[in-house]
């Protein structure tokens, strides 16, 4: 068995802020898209045991400048801190880079997002 600690000679993935806006009860999640980008991962997760890990590296998603980003059916809370990420790679990009957000969704809304936002 293998363990260790990250040191100097080990790289950390780029993050990519994302942006987190709200529309009625749906989140949409945008970043600045690169032509060539691909999604192949996506945790979401809050304060609580609610998460959400799925790797699709068969059937990546490729994301559209100014469209959502899925977030999988995800059930989002009033009043809950949540934190996600996105593993984007590209073929001009040395590592793998993560799109990441982290919000409170407000109060007077409960969503899972419209149908637009969801993984085909």
């Amino acid at each position: 068995m293998l363990a260790g600690c990250p040191g100097p000679g080990d790289r950390l993935p780029d993050k990519v802020p994302a942006q987190v806006t709200f529309s009625g009860n749906n989140v949409c999640i945008t970043y600045p898209v690169t032509p060539g980008d691909n999604i192949t991962s996506v945790q979401i997760g809050s304060e609580q045991d609610d998460f959400v890990y799925e790797v699709f590296n068969d059937k990546p998603v490729h994301p559209a400048a100014n469209q959502c980003l899925p977030v999988f059916g995800y059930h989002f809370k009033a009043n809950k801190n949540y934190t996600l990420y996105y593993g984007l790679n590209n073929k001009d990009y040395d590592f793998q880079k993560l799109i990441h957000a982290a919000f409170v969704f407000p109060d007077n809304r409960s969503a899972n997002t419209d149908k637009n936002n969801q993984h085909k």
